[in-house]
């Protein structure tokens, strides 16, 4: 009977997981459009500085801004090992947590304010897309991952664990 029971709790996650990934698919078509609007508007506020040592300088700031935090971001996610810490995370970052949880590495991808997760372990893979403007958060082993949206526009990311 628990059999049974098992058989159907794993089925129906899997359709959810499924499900999950084919929304976060559609949701990454409509993503891509507004970033190269935002990223248009970037170039005509530089133009209107109209300095070219201040164009060279915001191009260094915008580098030395990306190159420290991704630094800092990686090392504040080593810390998350243990399966409790709150975070911000970026596109592209990866959480190792330790072994004991018998996870692969944690890959997160941001876009705009969802935070889609990929999550391996050796006999499954959950993708899940959270919407950090709610308070929401998606669940996997026991570990809870419930990302937030700050005001000035980046994410942060709380895990814990049962």
């Amino acid at each position: 009977m628990s059999i049974r029971v098992l058989g159907l709790l794993t089925t129906t996650t899997a359709v959810s997981l499924t499900l999950t990934a084919g929304i976060a698919a559609a949701s990454a078509y409509a993503a891509p459009p507004p970033e190269p609007a935002v990223s248009d508007a970037a170039p005509s506020a530089a133009p209107s500085a109209a300095a070219p040592s201040s164009d060279a300088a915001p191009s260094s700031d915008a580098a030395d801004p990306s190159a420290p935090p991704a630094a800092e971001g990686d090392k504040e996610l080593k810390e998350c090992a243990d399966a409790e810490c709150e975070v911000k995370v970026r596109d592209g970052q990866t959480i190792k947590l330790d072994k004991k949880y018998g996870l692969d590495p944690i890959h997160i991808k941001i876009d705009d304010s969802r935070a889609t997760f990929t999550i391996r372990s050796k006999s499954t893979k959950m993708i899940s897309t959270v919407d950090a403007k709610t308070n929401t958060s998606a669940t996997y082993n026991g570990i809870t991952f419930r990302p937030r949206l700050n005001k000035d526009g980046t994410v942060t990311l709380k895990i814990s664990h049962d």
